[in-house]
């Protein structure tokens, strides 16, 4: 029985590589399939009216990468007046650019795999590719290599550059670009969260980004959650795709998994406060101007700037800036400067006083 248990973990393995290396070979054809059915889109799209050139911004995620880089189409816009604009993103982000006025088409694609042989048809008349060269495509052993824009912004060199929207506008080869971003939300999106019942006074929190080197311990969060509803008396709204704070809380409501990206944006645009890890949804509360206290550590080893706008005007009131990794953060600490930030006090004590009135 051991002889033949032996025979079989070497065929268990050939047959797990076998399996990974169709999936492999099948996401590269899936991608190339996308790429082909998007340059067909732009073609009929430039066939609609063939005399006016067409102007591809293609950064397909992630969230708060994309809301970052908006000031790109208004400087297509002011460069290129005679053009058309499209964006190449996922689906899941293109309500984001749906309801954009600088925007006259959304092309969709399921990866940053299909981007370079979008590129490389020559169907747009100029092709401003957002990502940083050798980014991976989310398929193992991919990335994306770019000959086009500059090369040299890389996905180390890119933590070196002045903001998220600086190094991406610098790796497409356009100027370096500054600026706080806008958002549009789509018609009904304000009914829909209308529908929600909120309560009129909340904190949105955001707990989790993209990359666990930016969370936050969920002991923290507890101890965070403790002193928001018990002693300062405020309902926290967390929103995001996977809840971490405990739902059996009345002050604390859970949006998780429910809502659109849009939906999202519009219930931080009506929070009274929002805390959270660099993520997306901080993005959001930069562009609404939110009263913010966002816990940002330091980033593969280095101090990582991302926002423009309203956080780098008020940094040092916005930003908790920590010297390691988030996960040695306390929670005494974030209190604390809660309790020193004036925004906060005054929120806090205007549901105080209409307390007392009641």
């Amino acid at each position: 029985m051991i002889a033949s248990l032996k025979r079989f973990i070497p065929f268990r393995r050939r047959l797990y590589a076998l399996r990974e290396r169709a999936r492999h070979y099948a996401s590269k054809l899936e991608a190339a399939r996308d790429a082909r059915a998007a340059v067909r889109e732009i073609r009929r799209f430039k066939a609609a009216d063939p005399s006016r050139d067409v102007c591809g911004i293609l950064l397909v995620e992630h969230l708060g990468d994309i809301i970052a880089c908006e000031p790109v189409i208004r400087w297509v816009r002011a460069h290129y007046p005679a053009s058309r604009v499209v964006w190449v993103v996922k689906p899941g982000y293109a309500p984001l650019l749906t309801a954009h006025p600088g925007v006259d088409a959304v092309i969709t694609v399921r990866s940053l795999a299909s981007v370079a042989s979008i590129v490389r048809s020559g169907v747009l008349s100029m092709a401003i590719d957002l990502h940083v060269n050798n980014k991976p495509t989310g398929i193992p052993g991919v990335v994306h290599t770019k000959a086009w824009g500059n090369p040299q912004v890389d996905a180390r060199s890119y933590l070196h550059e002045a903001s998220l929207l600086g190094a991406f506008s610098k790796a497409a080869g356009i100027e370096e670009l500054s600026g706080a971003a806008e958002m549009y939300l789509p018609a009904g999106t304000k009914t829909v969260v209308d529908r929600l019942d909120l309560p009129p006074r909340f904190v949105a929190v955001h707990t989790t980004s993209n990359d666990s080197a930016r969370d936050w311990p969920i002991s923290e969060w507890l101890e965070l959650v403790t002193y928001v509803t018990s002693e300062c008396g405020l309902a926290m709204v967390e929103v995001g795709l996977a809840a971490t704070l405990p739902a059996d809380q009345p002050s604390v409501i859970s949006l998780c998994g429910k809502l659109s990206v849009v939906e999202t944006a519009e219930v931080i645009r009506r929070a009274g406060f929002f805390i959270g890890v660099d993520s997306g949804p901080a993005h959001m509360a930069n562009v609404w101007r939110r009263p913010s206290l966002i816990l940002l550590s330091r980033f593969h080893g280095h101090d990582w700037r991302p926002y423009e706008g309203f956080f780098a005007e008020h940094s040092n009131e916005r930003l908790l800036r920590h010297p390691e990794r988030l996960s040695t953060l306390p929670a005494a600490r974030v209190i604390e400067r809660l309790r020193h930030d004036d925004q906060w006090t005054q929120f806090v004590n205007e549901g105080l006083s209409n307390s007392a009135l009641e």
